[in-house]
């Protein structure tokens, strides 16, 4: 059985305006994976036709040998089992009357044990720091407490494949901080495969792969620090370097340090000799 996600020669339209045309793609098991790119680019819609919410037009999705496309839907049942998604907006996902009964639902869908779902909500809450409103219904919530939330029900499943879609946008800094690390953690283990999908250069960093999506087509494929550090065009990539790396290629160019470097540690010790 070939495991990970292989995408095969996908079409996609919304309408009569083309997205995806013969899109391939192969994400390993285990990869944790960046994608980016402009709005408009294909990201979201890659996203949810991954996890089977749209099918392609042409062309077929599999995760882990189990396949699906338009003509083909028997195994999406199963591939959802295998794959959970935080959308942009966390509302669209809230099924519950208080957060907890929230998070309990999917865990409650596969069967598990009333006092193991305890502990996996209290797990959960603490890594996303939500513990203090588990009772409170969602809609009393902010913003960045209802990403934490969908991000808290995402990984209670504890899926073998997550996507996280602009699931950070509304957080403040140390709340990212936080989320991402609950997130690199779980990746750490080996077994999971992480799809980040954001705007924030800085998560992309964390991430072993990097996709630049444009128009619906792959303009990169690499690793984060050959993307940042690289020949790549970040303007008609509509994409921003990160602080860091535009700071670093400056003191480059003063001639402070030989070479620009990927983190702010990097940095320091260059700067330091």
């Amino acid at each position: 059985m070939k495991s990970g996600i292989i995408i095969e020669g996908i079409d996609f339209k919304y309408g009569d305006t083309a997205l995806f045309e013969n899109f391939n793609l192969t994400l390993k098991k285990g990869e944790y994976i960046a994608i980016v790119g402009a709005n408009g680019s294909g990201k979201t819609t890659l996203s949810r036709i991954l996890c089977g919410i749209l099918l392609p037009d042409v062309g077929s999705v599999s995760i882990d040998g189990a396949v699906f496309s338009k003509e083909a839907q028997a195994e999406i049942i199963q591939i959802r089992r295998k794959i959970s998604v935080v959308l942009q907006n966390p509302e669209d996902q809230f099924v519950g009357s208080t957060v907890a009964e929230d998070i309990a639902f999917g865990l409650e869908n596969r069967c598990v044990d009333r006092e193991k779902m305890k502990v996996i909500i209290a797990d959960v809450a603490a890594k996303t720091n939500i513990t203090t409103f588990l009772n409170k219904q969602p809609q009393q919530l902010s913003g960045g407490q209802k990403q934490r939330v969908a991000i808290a029900s995402c990984l209670a499943l504890e899926t073998d494949y997550m996507i996280f879609d602009e699931a950070t946008s509304q957080l403040d800094p140390q709340g990212k901080k936080e989320v991402m690390a609950a997130i690199t953690a779980l990746q750490k283990r080996g077994d999971k495969t992480i799809i980040i999908i954001t705007h924030d250069l800085e998560e992309v960093m964390r991430a072993e792969r990097v996709i630049v999506l444009s128009k619906g087509a792959i303009v990169a494929d690499t690793t984060p620090k050959e993307l940042f550090l690289g020949a790549y065009d970040f303007e008609q990539m509509h994409l921003t370097k990160p602080p860091i790396l535009v700071y670093s290629q400056a003191f480059k160019d003063a001639g402070l340090i030989q070479e620009a470097k990927f983190s702010v540690a990097e940095l320091v010790v260059e700067l330091c000799k």
